[in-house]
């Protein structure tokens, strides 16, 4: 497909494919209901900043390698 725009309209839509490549000026996404992924593992990678907000996040382990600060805001703090 090419053209200035494409827009595509369904019901449902299921991509099967042995690998994926997008490549993006920026991605914004909107989900107004639940967004789920499974993955063995998960690599993410911000140049400038990262935030994530979330209610809940679990994990078997977890990292996070900064070259300045990290802040974690919230009424209670767990570690260990």
């Amino acid at each position: 497909m090419h053209g200035p725009a494409v827009v595509v309209h369904s019901g449902k839509l299921k991509v099967v494919a042995g690998a994926v490549l997008s490549s993006f000026g920026s991605l914004v996404q909107k989900v107004t209901g639940l967004v789920s992924t499974h993955a063995k593992e998960i690599h993410v990678v911000a140049d400038e900043r990262a935030s994530t907000k979330a209610k809940r996040a679990k994990a078997k382990r977890a990292s996070a390698l900064t070259e300045e600060s990290v802040s974690i805001h919230g009424k209670q703090v767990h570690l260990g």
